[in-house]
């Protein structure tokens, strides 16, 4: 199940009962402020302690899709992977799909990062690593590529250890 986490933590209990054993959370901050101008409501807090909650309620699989949008977020990927030495989560930082509503694509000079990079942004926070899934101390860091291209052919879902993150 996909959820903004806003109103998880009340439900937790009826949605482990019904035998839900995976929850992806979006969350694209770990700053209120840039919450609130991303999401357009209040509710970081909030949206943090229920991911916390969720792991507590036991779901075997806790992931934290981050959308990486250069100049917005992009400085924030250490501090997300970071989130995976405390708790057991799968933080994913995805690509920005740079599509407006009609199914164009946004120019050159769109807030897309390159997602080929970001292994590499997560592989120095620890000891380097090829790609693929590998555990770090609690949880897991990785880069899922969404778009066709030389970004999608170059990151598989590729991982990175952090386990060494400091």
């Amino acid at each position: 199940m996909t959820t903004n986490g806003v109103a998880l933590k009340r439900r937790l209990p009826q949605l482990r009962a019904a035998g839900l054993d995976s929850l992806n959370i979006s969350l694209d901050t770990l700053d209120p402020r840039k919450f609130e101008l991303i999401t357009r409501r209040r509710g970081f807090e909030l949206v943090r302690e229920n991911i916390s909650a969720a792991v507590a309620a036991g779901f075997p699989s806790v992931k934290v899709n981050v959308v990486v949008m250069r100049g917005i977020n992009d400085e924030e990927v250490a501090d997300f992977v970071r989130l995976t030495l405390a708790e057991p989560l799968d933080v994913r930082f995805i690509e920005y799909m740079p599509f407006d509503g009609a199914g164009k694509q946004h120019g050159p000079g769109h807030a897309a990062v390159d997602i080929a990079r970001l292994p590499e942004v997560v592989s120095a926070l620890s000891a380097a690593a090829e790609g693929g899934r590998q555990q770090v101390e609690r949880g897991q860091a990785g880069a899922v590529s969404r778009a066709p291209g030389p970004s999608a052919a170059a990151v598989p879902n590729a991982r990175a250890p952090a386990g060494q993150a400091q």
